[in-house]
């Protein structure tokens, strides 16, 4: 399936005219059907500071499993941590929703089948933005106006989902990285948060809250796959299992996949590159989930 014809259309423009950094990549079946597909937008940017948008249509991680079965992927830039500190992330992710429920009637997207999907930072923003449809604070104001910002689906992997708890173990007094840290920082040092919310932690426990999946939970939320190594070096465990339990307390349809023994990349070595057959039975989850969500009729 990996090698199939896919059709792509690259470094679209979703935010406001004076956001030029903000772009999306689209891929999809080739030729691309008249009928409206279900649409899955997939999150990027490892430690809230890298952007490989462009990477995530090559890669069979990325967004290629998706398009090869039959959705429409969307690989989706945010602004960067050093470029701008949180909530500007979450804004730009809910920007891309409404942007492509906006553009429905210009590519084959279904509006009302719209999916998303992260991994680690990515996860977050991608958990984030299921749990907080609609909420003004979050939302922003970058373009679309007046189209929701609600998706149907949410995966998240490896995701840092209650940064209070995340942060118990770090030194709350440090300051953020000067100069700004523009390659993937060690979140157990807490450059990455630091940066994130733009001061010392001790002083962000407000934002760090609001940034925090956990915070969000309700009744309505839209089913969710949590997958997260057991040895997770980067974002501990209990973390996804914590929203795992949070949202089933309150109702909400959500599996949760633990992967033995796997770190941070869901493999049994930390420094080993993500496509591997670990993250090929992933795919296969995922696949499997949206088809459940984003294709049964209701």
């Amino acid at each position: 399936m990996d090698h199939e014809p896919l059709s792509s259309i690259a470094g679209i423009r979703y935010g406001r005219e004076d956001q030029p950094t903000l772009v999306l990549d689209l891929l999809g079946p080739s030729p691309l059907p008249q009928r409206p597909l279900p649409m899955v937008i997939r999150v990027t940017g490892p430690g809230w500071t890298e952007e490989n948008r462009a990477s995530y249509t090559v890669s069979r991680t990325g967004i290629r499993f998706l398009a090869a079965a039959g959705f429409l992927a969307a690989a989706i830039s945010v602004r960067l941590s050093w470029q701008a500190s949180f909530p500007a992330q979450i804004h730009d992710v809910k920007a891309a929703i409404r942007w492509l429920r906006a553009h429905a009637g210009e590519y084959p997207i279904d509006p009302d089948r719209i999916g998303i999907i992260g991994d680690s930072a990515g996860g977050h923003l991608a958990a984030l933005a299921a749990l907080t449809a609609d909420r003004p604070e979050l939302d922003g104001d970058s373009g679309s106006p007046g189209y929701s910002s609600a998706v149907q689906a949410a995966v998240a992997i490896s995701a840092p989902t209650g940064f209070l708890t995340l942060a118990a173990d770090l030194d709350m007094h440090q300051p953020p990285p000067s100069p700004p840290v523009r390659a993937c920082p060690d979140l157990h040092r807490g450059d990455a948060l630091t940066q994130l919310f733009g001061g010392p932690l001790a002083e962000r426990q407000d934002l760090m809250h609001l940034a925090s999946p956990m915070t969000h939970v309700h009744p309505q939320a839209p089913p969710f796959l949590i997958v997260h190594g057991t040895r997770d070096e980067t974002v501990p465990f209990d973390q996804g299992e914590r929203l795992h339990r949070a949202l089933s307390a309150a109702g909400v349809r959500s599996t949760f996949v633990s992967i033995a023994g796997g770190f941070h990349n869901l493999r049994d070595t930390p420094d080993l590159p993500y496509p591997s057959p670990v993250w090929d039975r992933v795919g296969e989850l995922v696949i499997d989930f949206f088809n459940q969500t984003l294709r049964a009729q209701p």
